[in-house]
């Protein structure tokens, strides 16, 4: 009976730290799926010589999908319902916060982004001080991060 009860407390103590482990894990792991499809956009882009890139719903203030595209018609851009390939969806356990008011990120046939330093950042994760919550995508490169409150810090 005492071995019963020493087990039960001993089970939840560890369910919260379990929970907040998973949150992190998920949080993190949301983070680095975001940075290998941009990576996969960015290198489709610069092998195919043509423009790909992520396109997402932003009519609202965070989204939970988001598409990689290809420019299939060769205008230039990801944006036509049905002339463009869609290539992979995602949909995320977390919304994303985007600090652009753009739906789209492209990257062209030399695999530069369209746009300089726009942060995408995990909205409602693990709160825990130093995790993988965000990711700036600037004209070269791609960097993940922790969201300190203001910007995003790399790691």
């Amino acid at each position: 009976m005492v071995a019963l009860a020493l087990m039960t407390v001993i089970i939840s103590l560890g369910i919260p730290a379990f929970s907040g482990w998973r949150n992190k894990q998920d949080t993190e792991g949301q983070c680095r799926a975001m940075v290998r499809h941009l990576s996969f956009a960015r290198m489709k882009a610069y092998t195919e010589k043509k423009s790909v890139g992520i396109l997402w719903d932003n009519s609202i203030e965070a989204f939970v999908s988001y598409s990689v595209v290809e420019d299939a018609n060769g205008d230039g851009d990801i944006v036509d319902s049905g002339a463009d390939k869609v290539i992979l969806q995602e949909v995320t356990r977390f919304p994303w916060k985007v600090s652009s008011a753009w739906k789209v990120l492209t990257f062209d046939c030399r695999g530069f982004a369209s746009t300089d330093n726009m942060t995408f950042q995990i909205d409602g994760g693990s709160d825990a001080a130093g995790i993988l919550d965000c990711v700036v995508v600037m004209r070269t490169k791609i960097q993940v991060g922790s969201w300190n409150g203001s910007q995003c810090v790399s790691k």
